[in-house]
């Protein structure tokens, strides 16, 4: 129950070979999901949650009808707080993950060296803007 103390964990025997195996199934995705951002313009990118760069690659061409030439890991950029122009809304790119539900996920685009996410795939305040 959530409200047991939590030292009642450390009277449950440790079972090394049930716990490697359920790292290996890895039931809840953990580490699965990763920031891909596809070059759509010389200074125009697109960010996406995916598993790999293919899905990212095949949803953008879905998404845009534009084959992606450049895809990059953006691992790096997962730490950034960004503003979501279409939900209002500035955090981190880690945090928005995790309210999303499907996968892969388009997040918008945005200019190179700007900290602000436009979605081009719908009518959005601000989308004149960026492109």
């Amino acid at each position: 129950m959530v409200t047991d103390d939590s030292q009642k964990l450390l009277d449950l025997p440790f079972d090394r070979d049930n716990i490697s195996h359920l790292v290996q199934q890895n039931i809840l995705g953990m580490g699965q999901i990763k920031l891909y951002v596809v070059k759509a313009k010389v200074d125009l990118f697109a960010f996406y949650f995916a598993r790999n760069a293919l899905e990212a690659s095949t949803h953008h061409s879905r998404l845009f009808y534009q084959k992606a030439t450049s895809i990059v890991d953006g691992e790096r950029l997962l730490y950034k707080y960004m503003y979501l122009v279409d939900i209002d809304k500035q955090m981190m790119l880690i945090d928005y993950r995790k309210e999303l539900l499907q996968f892969p996920a388009y997040l918008g685009h945005a200019k190179a060296n700007d900290h602000k996410l436009y979605r081009l795939d719908q009518q959005q305040k601000g989308m004149n803007q960026v492109v």
